[in-house]
């Protein structure tokens, strides 16, 4: 395989702000660029942080509704409802299990662009000259759900298809079972990380499995995805 030197860069991992190691990598006796930020839309930064891939994806997202709502402007609600279905969801969705954010701050800045969302579904734009219509109305009238809830849900139904083999993922990557036996909850339990940094607590596996240990023997043991999707927008509501 050959590889295009030019677009190859090397990226050091580390929480390091001061002193940082510096190793000069060579390819076919080229040196080759040191980067703090992947440019891949899916990939983080040298810290693993996704500040500035929710920062695009946001963006991304904003001009994708500020060109629909100018394309379709004269549509019914039913046909911007399935657009943005189709075509707005997506770009918040894809991969969100591994970079659902934690921070107060890109929770919100998804969250603004549902509300966006809303008004160009329900066809009010925001007009300083007359009364606000709350977007938490519009919101809760579409049956929409927070996008941080949907990110919980896509993390856990993830969980689940590791659990039961849904996905390829390698044997050595799946955690260990709960050793001691319980009385409670359900036996697909697994041991918890002991995370300090958090790069690691709030990664996919750290974050996730407390939620899913907490899960009811009803919702964990499904026996297909259908019916635990089923069981857990359920137990959600309690």
């Amino acid at each position: 395989m050959m590889f295009n030197i030019k677009k190859c860069n090397i990226i050091s991992i580390t929480n390091a702000t001061k002193n940082k190691i510096h190793h000069q990598y060579t390819m076919d006796n080229e040196p080759l660029n040191s980067i703090d930020t992947c440019l891949s839309r899916s990939d983080g930064n040298s810290r693993l942080r996704w500040n500035q891939h929710i920062n695009q994806i946001s963006a991304a997202t904003n001009r994708m509704l500020g060109f629909l709502r100018r394309t379709l402007y004269r549509c019914p609600q039913h046909l911007k409802e399935k657009t943005r279905k189709a075509i707005v969801c997506p770009k918040l969705e894809y991969c969100s299990s591994i970079w659902d954010p934690y921070q107060q701050k890109y929770i919100d800045k998804l969250e603004i662009t549902q509300r966006r969302a809303s008004r160009f579904v329900k066809n009010i734009p925001f007009r300083r000259s007359k009364p606000p219509v709350p977007v938490s109305a519009m919101v809760s009238d579409l049956g929409w759900e927070p996008l941080q809830t949907h990110g919980l849900h896509n993390r856990l139904t993830m969980m689940y298809k590791i659990t039961n083999g849904l996905v390829e993922v390698a044997q050595e990557y799946h955690r260990a079972p709960c050793l001691q036996n319980t009385t409670r909850g359900h036996t697909m339990q697994f041991q918890r990380f002991q995370p300090v940094v958090d790069a690691f607590k709030y990664a996919f596996l750290p974050r996730t499995i407390p939620t899913w240990n907490a899960f009811p023997q009803l919702v964990a043991e499904a026996d297909s995805l259908d019916t635990f999707k089923q069981h857990l927008s359920r137990h959600q509501q309690f």
